[in-house]
């Protein structure tokens, strides 16, 4: 498994191989601000910027592109950033007494199989890897568009779970309400 690297992915262009007509097209250079000497700030804004970014992307695309996006290369970067993302979106006021390890199985990777990583909240942070290293809390399994869908707000873990998108193994009661443990994008 390939390690999640401490700074942001940038994306410049279109999230496609082929075509790019009727695509969003990301830029997270475009108005960085904050102070550009200063490499922390820099992330930090284009962590945000990203994350803004991804999150309009998948409110804004049709589900079959979205789908499409998620056949391509592109897919570990957009993963990747997500992932990112979760340590910066932690709402460590919300999580001072929460230890929690959450699976995540995303399926339809190109060539099959899953992508995997995991996530563990302790003493309100964050801390992601793409290994699965500690015994889980709760286990999410569910489509890449389903993924992105919910770690962007644009969809609830119970109409998740309701509707059969979303397979939760462990504390059902984390699951339902891990959103409220993030600053997510929303719609």
């Amino acid at each position: 498994m390939r390690p999640v690297p401490d700074l942001p992915t940038v994306v410049n262009g279109p999230f496609s191989e082929g075509p790019t007509e009727g695509y969003v097209h990301v830029n997270t250079l475009d108005d960085p601000g904050g102070n550009l000497d200063d490499p922390g700030d820099r992330a930090r804004r284009l962590d945000d910027r990203a994350a803004v970014d991804i999150a309009r992307l998948v409110r804004e695309l049709p589900d079959r592109q979205l789908d499409d996006l998620m056949a391509t290369r592109v897919r570990d970067a957009v993963l990747d950033e997500v992932f990112r993302g979760m340590r910066r979106q932690i709402r460590p006021e919300r999580t001072p007494d929460t230890e929690a390890t959450i699976h995540w199985r995303i399926g339809g990777r190109p060539g099959g199989g899953d992508d995997t990583y995991e996530t563990v909240i302790r003493d309100g942070v964050c801390t992601v890897s793409s290994q699965l290293t500690h015994r889980p809390r709760v286990t999410f399994a569910m489509s890449a568009l389903t993924f992105l869908k919910l770690v962007t707000g644009n969809v609830s873990v119970p109409k998740l779970f309701v509707s059969r998108k979303v397979k939760v193994d462990g504390d059902i009661g984390l699951a339902v309400n891990l959103a409220s443990l993030f600053n997510l994008h929303e719609s």
